[in-house]
């Protein structure tokens, strides 16, 4: 009868054992044909499909190497726990898939050493069930882990052929003697700590020095061979991994604390002597710092997950080659990037429950070694595990370590699988066994705590960084993204390409036709990044905005890129902006004409510029280059306006009246001391008898503006900025931002300010938005440069923003400053600005039945004649084009 109900309890186990198998193997076959369909799944085409087929013989053998280890199982274990197989071998499984996507040579290799693993396990399993020999030994196992570790200082080599010299090799065969070490010192720990110290004594606080010395000798040595190989990541697992079994033993949480303040001391010493151990430490609390330098790996490995979102990009159709050391050291974030949040969260949990599993076997273990042995092993892969997730998540310091059955690595298969068998052959005892029960939960549940925070922590990069990592400027998945999915065109207002895309699916690229407006569109050059609206538009003009979101996830989900992106038409006139590009050659400024009524931008022409087609040949140059080419000095270069302030500041005090223009002023002609300069009239005036206001515009003098601005006070100018928008960005992407604008302090401040002398600066678009609103009907308008999108129908819709424009002054007020200005047939007014660098200035309008114009004109070191030559010059092109 007993018989029959033992064949019972192994029948259940198997069956429960061959289902959990069941289902990893329907999930490695269904990451194979991801694999092998990513291609043809890319390309949108069966003819595509390439030859990713070798990875197929994963499975297969996986299978059959399940098949053999239940053989040798049978016959040392039938009694089993059946979780404590499966999980670790779908991480094999799932691992061996990724390493194979990742690097094809990398996982064939891998699985040879999966099957010589294999191998080693079934022979543990049928020959060695009898775990006596590791305990008797133990002295033996060590000699032989510290041996191998001393020869790596003489002998020792990299795979890679590079450092550090961590491996023993030969012939193409390597192995790294840290690893074994690592299991060796586990069962010398639990063999001494079972043999020799005797449990009653130590928990009522005897201490014998002598029972401990050659447990710490033990320790020191392993310790210390580590240090000199710079490997502190393996230093700092063994001393958590001896620090818990002694917790363990003794069940004193001064022993943890303990543990934490060597921890500290040792990463303190590591951080000043070594110079990878500084650079890692550096990296983590701070990787923004240098993210194209010393923490670039972190900083790559937070982009790759954040990248991966909930479903993940697809196996085989993410990027994660761009992390180093992706299939060692990163392969966690690798799954993420192809498989997602999801897939994150279910690795954790199925570590978090093989671990549980392991811990429930120690309380079941009949003899203290047993239940040292699995405490040990199940410690050591469980922070092994732990520190390398949590360095991937920044959680922790990078460790260099690799994830126990998941990671490339030979030497750490083969002894993880050793573990696992051990692990196997001491999981069929089953009696009550209380000595570590209270130390024990607490283990358990801290090591818990820890996969929560590890979980929370993967979901804080991906649900709320996630946005922000993605769209950075050293993200280089967005260079690849473009090459499969077509990103949208750029034209100007007449339908002409400014940007397009070239080639054809998997070699898209981008060309700039007019390279004049290049100020504006801007660029989208790996690896130079983005600037401009190719950036500011970059969610549009790859399809991943503006579009149903769950249209954008299957995009992702089944061709591993963006839906195509839509077209995008500005309101840039590129006949006109490139006029103006050939006016401002050879000159150092900027050139902004608006719409006064819409607020559309038909030029924004900045000089000098570059040609975005010609980055790769010139970049270091437009680096290096004085004159600041790349900047966009019409939305983003910041000038002292100078007298430019004169419309608008005897617009505002007419509009409030305190003034008229044919109020006379005094001192017309008189100088403006600033910095030891003097500032005076753009044009001189000679004598005039009674002059008034009309003649200050005419003329560009400065002392009356300043008497005026002097009488009226602080408030009152601080007030006139408000009115016409000096306090509020025009940048399109920052527009209604308000700016925080310093209120003149002093008369002196004042005095200065009123001539625009002060720290108050300005960009060109900034002032062509207030003079729109002079030249228009007293209100100056929202700027607009989008104008429509076409996503791909054909049908142009107008590009919906908030509408910024408001009312500054009285349309009687701006009639009567343009009548003041009124030259011919344009509207015109010269201003200069000489504090640190001399500006030249120029505001020009135009106005017809068909359109209100508004230009502003900027030179650096520039004379405002030459600002009002090239303005008026393209003030004449507007009329012959814009205003027949």
């Amino acid at each position: 009868m007993s018989a029959v109900i033992l064949d019972d309890r192994i029948q259940k186990i198997e069956r429960r054992e061959v289902g959990f198998i069941g289902l990893a193997f329907v999930f490695l076959v269904l990451l194979a044909a991801s694999l092998s369909l990513s291609t043809a799944a890319r390309f949108g085409s069966w003819d595509a499909l390439g030859d990713r087929w070798a990875h197929w013989s994963v499975p297969p053998l996986w299978l059959l190497a399940y098949l053999l280890i239940r053989r040798g199982l049978r016959r040392s274990n039938p009694y089993r726990d059946p979780l404590l197989l499966p999980i670790p071998l779908l991480f094999i499984g799932w691992g061996l898939l990724m390493i194979w996507r990742l690097d094809p040579g990398y996982g064939l290799r891998q699985l040879g050493w999966f099957l010589l693993a294999v191998c080693c396990l079934y022979l543990l399993l049928r020959f060695g069930n009898d775990l006596r020999w590791i305990r008797r030994y133990r002295y033996g196992w060590i000699t032989l882990g510290l041996s191998l570790m001393a020869l790596t200082l003489i002998f020792g080599t990299h795979p890679g052929g590079g450092s550090p010299r961590l491996w023993l090799g030969c012939c193409g065969f390597y192995f790294q003697p840290s690893v074994g070490l690592r299991l060796l010192l586990v069962a010398f720990l639990a063999a001494y700590l079972a043999d020799r110290l005797p449990f009653q004594n130590l928990q009522q606080g005897a201490w014998d020095w002598r029972a401990w010395l050659p447990l710490i000798l033990i320790w020191m040595l392993s310790f210390g061979l580590l240090i000199v190989q710079r490997d502190l990541g393996t230093g700092m697992l063994f001393l958590a991994l001896l620090m818990m079994l002694l917790y363990l033993v003794l069940d004193r949480w001064q022993v943890l604390l303990l543990a934490a303040f060597l921890g500290l001391i040792g990463a303190g010493l590591g951080y000043l002597l070594f110079d990878v151990v500084a650079v890692r430490i550096e990296a983590w609390l701070n990787p923004w710092l240098d993210p194209l330098g010393g923490s670039y790996q972190i900083v790559q490995s937070l982009i790759t997950v954040a990248t991966g979102g909930i479903f993940g990009r697809g196996l085989g159709m993410g990027s994660p080659g761009f992390v180093p050391a992706i299939h060692t050291d990163f392969i966690f974030t690798a799954i993420i990037e192809e498989q997602g949040l999801l897939a994150g969260l279910a690795l954790m949990g199925l570590w978090a429950i093989w671990i549980a599993r392991i811990f429930s076997g120690v309380l079941r273990q009949r003899e203290p070694f047993a239940a040292l042995l699995t405490a040990g092993l199940g410690i050591s892969l469980g922070l092994q595990a732990a520190l390398i997730i949590g360095g991937n998540l920044r959680l922790f310091p990078l460790v260099g370590i690799t994830l126990p059955f998941t990671s490339y690595g030979g030497s750490s298969l083969l002894i993880s699988c050793l573990s696992l068998g051990i692990l196997l052959l001491l999981s069929n005892q089953e009696t009550t066994q209380s000595r570590f029960l209270a130390p024990w939960r607490r283990l358990h549940t801290g090591m818990l705590l820890g996969w929560g925070v590890a979980a929370l922590m993967l979901g804080w990069w991906i649900l709320i960084r996630g946005p922000a990592l993605t769209a950075r400027g050293d993200n280089p998945r967005w260079a690849v993204d473009s090459r499969y999915s077509r990103r949208g065109d750029i034209l100007d207002r007449n339908g002409k390409e400014l940007a397009e895309t070239t080639g054809s699916l998997g070699s898209f690229g981008r060309s700039y036709p007019y390279p004049q407006a290049a100020a504006l569109v801007g660029y989208d050059v790996f690896p130079y990044g983005q600037v401009g609206l190719e950036k500011t538009m970059d969610g549009i003009l790859r399809g991943v905005e503006g579009q149903d979101p769950w249209l954008v996830a299957w995009s992702y989900l089944t061709r591993g890129s963006s839906p195509p992106g839509a077209d995008v038409r500005l309101t840039l006139d590129i006949a006109l902006q490139q006029q103006a590009a050939e006016l401002l050659a050879g000159q150092r400024g900027a050139l902004v004409l608006l719409d006064a009524k819409s607020g559309e931008v038909l030029v924004a022409a900045s000089s000098p510029s570059y040609d975005p087609n010609q980055l790769a040949s010139q970049w270091s140059d437009l680096l290096a280059d004085t004159q600041s080419p790349l900047i966009n000095r019409a939305i983003t270069g910041q000038y002292q306006p100078g007298l430019v302030l004169a419309p608008f500041i005897l617009a505002w005090a007419i509009d409030d009246q305190a003034i008229r223009l044919d109020t006379r002023v005094d001192h017309l002609e008189q100088a403006v001391s600033v910095n030891g300069d003097l500032l005076t009239c753009v044009i001189p005036p000679g004598a005039i008898p009674n002059p008034d206001y009309q003649q200050v515009l005419a003329y560009g003098c400065p002392k009356p503006v300043q008497d005026l601005v002097l009488a009226s006070g602080s408030a009152a100018y601080t007030a006139m900025l408000a009115t016409f928008g000096f306090d509020q960005s025009a940048d399109p992407d920052l527009q209604g931002e308000v700016l925080n604008l310093s209120t003149p302090a002093s008369e002196q401040e004042l005095a200065m300010a009123a001539i625009g002398q002060s720290d108050l600066t300005l960009t060109p678009l900034q002032i062509a938005r207030a003079w729109a609103g002079i030249i228009a009907e007293g209100e100056f308008p929202g700027i607009r440069v989008i104008d429509a999108l076409d996503w791909e129908d054909g049908e142009w819709k107008r590009f919906q923003q908030i509408d910024h424009s408001q009312p500054a002054i009285d349309p009687q007020t701006a009639s009567e400053m343009r009548s003041a200005l009124l030259e011919n047939t344009m509207i015109t007014y010269r201003a200069k600005a000489i504090a640190g660098e001399p500006l030249g200035w120029f505001l020009g309008g135009i106005r017809g039945l068909s359109g209100q114009y508004a230009l502003v004109v900027v030179l650096e070191d520039g004379l405002s004649a030459e600002a009002a030559r090239i303005g008026t010059t393209l003030l004449e092109a507007v009329k012959s084009t814009l205003l027949p």
